[in-house]
């Protein structure tokens, strides 16, 4: 009896581990050209055919996660973009590829000595539901856009991750 007993307790021991949320361990990862970082979730892994202009750019399919940052420098743009412009023409790209496209109203922040606005995309891409984060970040020198997505059934088992990694954008010193 007391064997039946004590591989029920292991049994519901097990399953209570297993049915915890476990959180989620992020590790700070540079981009090629050495110009950021971002703290990236354990769960992606680093990948190349998300975006050909993206200098980082990390995935997982079978959870239906990415996130890419495109870095663009402000000699080589002008001084045609101040971090409200370069949200606008961001996120009119993305709009632009998504069907009933929702934007919610942006939000600006500091973050690591640089500022930072970002909102959230709603729509539908051949008929699935996307849900996307997308943050653009202004330091001295460069603008860059920071873009996280997954399938909209998915926002509340990832949207905090992707927020925290958005977030943790942060210059590296040269």
């Amino acid at each position: 009896m007391k064997k039946i007993a004590s591989f029920s307790f292991m049994l519901l021991l097990v399953w209570l581990v297993s049915s915890c949320d476990m959180e989620t361990k992020f590790e700070r990862k540079t981009a090629k050209n050495g110009l950021f970082s971002l703290e990236i979730a354990d769960y992606l892994k680093e990948a190349s055919e998300l975006n050909k202009t993206a200098s980082l750019q990390y995935s997982n399919e079978q959870k239906e996660v990415y996130i890419i940052v495109i870095d663009d420098s402000k000699k080589e743009i002008g001084d045609s973009y101040d971090l409200k412009s370069y949200f606008e023409f961001a996120s009119g790209n993305i709009k632009g590829g998504i069907k009933d496209a929702k934007l919610s109203t942006p939000t600006t922040k500091d973050v690591n000595g640089m500022k930072l606005m970002v909102g959230e995309i709603t729509g539908s891409f051949n008929d699935i539901g996307v849900y996307y984060i997308l943050a653009t970040v202004e330091s001295k020198d460069n603008f860059y856009q920071v873009l996280t997505w997954t399938m909209e059934k998915n926002k509340d088992s990832f949207g905090k991750d992707m927020m925290k990694m958005v977030e943790s954008i942060k210059e590296e010193k040269k």
